[in-house]
Parts: C-alpha cells; structure tokens; sequence
C-alpha cells in the first residue's frame, strides 16, 4: 500500500497528475466548506468533514465537530470493500493479500495537508506497514493529530493503541491556509 498526503491546494493536480490507474481518496474538508471535486469514479473518494482538533472545548459544541470512531470505521469500510473489489470477492492468502495491498495507491488530503491527513496516513501505515516513523519521525514534516491517528488505528486493529510523540524540532517552514 502507497500513501500519499496533500493539503486540499495541491490535491487536485496531483490526482490529475496520478501515474497509477484509479487511487483511493480520502477527502477530509473542514466542516460546512465546499467538497473538493476529482476527475475519478465517486467510488474511490471518501469525504469526511470534521474539525482539526484534537478535545472538545467546553461551551462550543455542538459547532466542533471532531474525528469519531463512526468516521473510523467508515475509512475501514472503504478499504475492505477496495480490497475486496480487486480480489474479486475471494479469501486470499497472506501472501497474495500482501501483493494486493501493494497494488494500492491512497491519496489522503485535508486542508493544509499538515495534521489531519498524515495522522489518517500514520494510523494506515502503522497497522499495514508496521512503520509510522515518517509522519512522527524527528525528520518529519507534518504534526499529525493525535485524535485521529488514535481513534483510526484503534478502529483497523481492535485494540488500544499507543501515540508516538510529536516532536516540534526542526520542523520545516510550510504555509498554512
């Protein structure tokens, strides 16, 4: 399985821009604002609409909305059922299902491409790939959210999961819009 993070300003030409046949995507957008639309089949995008936050604040609900274990398993969801679109509805081997998954291209986007998706990436990488270290690695360029990552991985593997630190250090400069 390949990940790919964006912000929602680089999203679009990088799917236009796509080497491989037909990616997942996960879209996630900030509550209320306008979908970003792709030139892929409606199938192989997910939208989610939630806030970069990582609490509730006490006194502006119901106006945050958070990432839930229901938008957890909806990301679950859609993968199973990608997967079980490529192998034609069959049970695989370890091996085999290993060499599907490497036939697999997600795009994750948010609006700044820094918190949200890398934490929804990390969380997919860590239960496919065993490895997160390059969205919470000291040379890494995002700061994922630790909510979401949590919440995702908690979901994929059915368990409780720990969050590796995010370390400030040597972050480098990125425009947030």
């Amino acid at each position: 399985m390949k990940l790919y993070v964006c912000s929602r300003r680089e999203v679009v030409d990088f799917v236009n821009n796509f080497p491989y046949f037909d990616p997942l995507i996960i879209s996630i957008t900030d509550p209320k604002s306008n979908p970003v639309v792709f030139d892929v089949p409606e199938s192989n995008v997910l939208s989610l609409e939630f806030h970069d936050l990582e609490k509730d604040y006490p006194g502006h609900a119901p106006a945050i909305i958070l990432f839930t274990k229901e938008m957890a398993m909806k990301i679950k969801q859609f993968l199973i059922d990608k997967v079980w679109k490529e192998t034609d509805n069959f049970l695989l081997s370890i091996w085999q299902s290993k060499m599907v998954l490497q036939k697999i291209h997600i795009i994750v986007h948010c609006e700044a491409g820094i918190s949200r998706s890398p934490a929804v990436a990390a969380a997919l990488a860590m239960h496919f790939n065993k490895d997160c270290s390059e969205y919470f690695g000291d040379a890494s360029k995002y700061i994922p959210n630790r909510l979401v990552y949590k919440t995702l991985l908690d979901c994929m593997n059915g368990q409780d999961n720990q969050v590796p630190v995010v370390r400030m250090v040597n972050k480098p400069d990125r425009e947030i819009f």
